[in-house]
């Protein structure tokens, strides 16, 4: 019966047709799955020494792609990675003819094979072959990671390769970053501790995708920048608006960049960014227009930092992060003094503008209150009143 068989024909002995979990079944259909793997990698090793033998003589471009790697990868289905580490290997294979025999003979598979020839070296191919049999595929590609080092030239294309972008899609901003390795290891371990101390927004609690909260680390990581890790951030991010946006919430604020934007992230971003007001006739004509800054002095952030060093919601306690916040905003006639301006951390900022969240000074006293317009009361909930009954 041909390798390709869809299902495994149950062969008797003596004439008796065999049960399937008889151990002979068994036994014979382990023995062909070996041959099939044999037969495999007997193929992939012809694969590979054909990708040899064309490098240099097939023109890529005249099919539509870039080189031999791409066209692997496009014309035969291969991952991209795969399909580079594809070409490296075919290359590699013709000073280690130990290693080429092992895949031939079906000792070492396909995948053990490219990963060995990232780094194997001719004087080293017995041990590696003898290792490679007992060792898994993560563990061989653990130990190319570890031993094989970017060439100088590697290097440069990977220094030369870096790039960030960005656009807006739709209503989404969204990033692309390409990083070396080392670069890409920095980012992603401030990733990861900054996100251990972003606040979860209300109904992102586990198992809430992670992704959100690391999209929240990076802005945070920005903001600490743009401002100092231990003082309010002076965000420079520029907001056109017209007048009635910022102060009866209507449509008509969006960023430079022309993405509209919810008149309630305009106002939470009119408490630190820099704010051009539109004042249109008819027709949406714009008479005349007026930058406002909204950030208080230096010497008032000191001061409002020393008087609460803390973020100004019950219970937080976060001190770094913070953000200024108006209590009434400028547009609806909130002046900058000390006594109109608090700060908050960026979760609360977020609470207090989008989320539905008040927040107001009545006679000297700090009221938050839920969306629903409840009073917000710190600490925990009240005992219900017990009624005792004769």
């Amino acid at each position: 019966m041909s390798v390709e068989a869809a299902e495994l024909e149950v062969r008797s002995r003596d004439g008796v047709p065999l049960e399937g979990d008889d151990p002979f079944v068994h036994e014979e259909a382990l023995a062909r799955l070996d041959q099939a793997a044999v037969a495999l990698c007997r193929a992939a090793a012809a694969f590979l020494e054909e990708i040899a033998a064309a490098a240099g003589k097939v023109r890529p471009w005249e099919v539509g792609c870039q080189d031999l790697a791409h066209l692997v990868a496009a014309r035969y289905g291969f991952a991209a990675w795969k399909a580079h580490r594809a070409v490296e290997a075919a290359r590699a294979l013709r000073d280690l003819p130990r290693i080429r025999g092992a895949l031939s003979r079906g000792e070492l598979s396909f995948d053990k094979i490219l990963e060995l020839c990232r780094f194997a070296k001719p004087g080293d191919e017995e041990g590696l072959v003898a290792w490679a049999r007992g060792a898994s595929v993560g563990e061989v590609r653990y130990r190319a990671d570890r031993l094989r080092a970017a060439s100088a030239k590697e290097e440069r294309k990977l220094q030369a390769s870096r790039s960030v972008r960005w656009w807006h899609e739709e209503r989404e901003f969204r990033l692309s970053a390409a990083l070396p390795p080392a670069d890409g290891a920095v980012l992603v371990r401030a990733l990861q501790e900054a996100t251990l101390e972003v606040p979860e927004l209300p109904g992102e609690e586990a198992p809430f995708p992670i992704e959100a909260r690391r999209a929240d680390a990076l802005v945070t990581l920005a903001r600490a920048y743009l401002g100092g890790r231990e003082r309010p951030v002076p965000s420079t991010v520029v907001v056109h608006a017209r007048w009635d946006a910022l102060t009866w919430g209507r449509q008509g604020a969006h960023l430079a960049e022309g993405v509209a934007l919810n008149p309630e992230v305009a106002r939470r971003l009119a408490c630190t960014s820099k704010i051009e007001v539109l004042f249109e006739g008819e027709g949406e004509r714009v008479l005349a227009r007026a930058a406002l800054r909204r950030r208080p002095p230096a010497w008032m952030v000191r001061e409002l930092l020393r008087r609460r060093p803390c973020c100004a919601f019950p219970g937080c306690g976060r001190r770094r992060y913070l953000e200024i916040h108006h209590l009434k905003s400028f547009g609806r006639g909130g002046p900058i003094t000390l006594e109109n301006l608090a700060p908050l951390c960026a979760f609360h900022h977020k609470l207090a503008h989008e989320l539905g969240w008040g927040f107001r000074r009545v006679e000297g006293r700090e009221v938050w209150t839920r969306p629903d317009g409840m009073p917000h009361e710190p600490g925990p909930s009240r005992p219900p009143d017990v009624v005792l009954r004769c």
